[in-house]
């Protein structure tokens, strides 16, 4: 929700949020202030470096596509990578 009024105002990279927040989130699983307990960290870990490889390739092809600015991708980037860490770390207390 925050990012859709985040985006109704300010133009940002939905694509660069959502990989970049996928990769934060993965990454808060395994090394957060309280790890989630998963079958196979190594596929976690695994999968979270993917997401943050594919970071400036997907920049790179959204610019090249002419689709955004070089600020909305990096606003796009730091909201992804903000907000989610930031819920993770507000909801940590609550986590089992």
């Amino acid at each position: 929700i925050a990012l859709l009024v985040v985006n109704h105002r300010f133009k940002i990279s939905l694509h660069m949020a959502s990989i970049s927040g996928t990769a934060a989130i993965l990454f808060f699983m395994r090394y957060g202030t309280r790890p989630i307990p998963i079958v196979d960290e190594s596929l976690l870990f695994s999968v979270a470096v993917g997401c943050a490889l594919f970071i400036p390739i997907l920049w790179w092809a959204r610019t090249r596509l002419t689709a955004h600015t070089e600020k909305e991708l990096a606003w796009g980037t730091a909201f992804g990578l903000t907000l989610p860490t930031l819920e993770l770390l507000a909801l940590s207390p609550l986590i089992a």
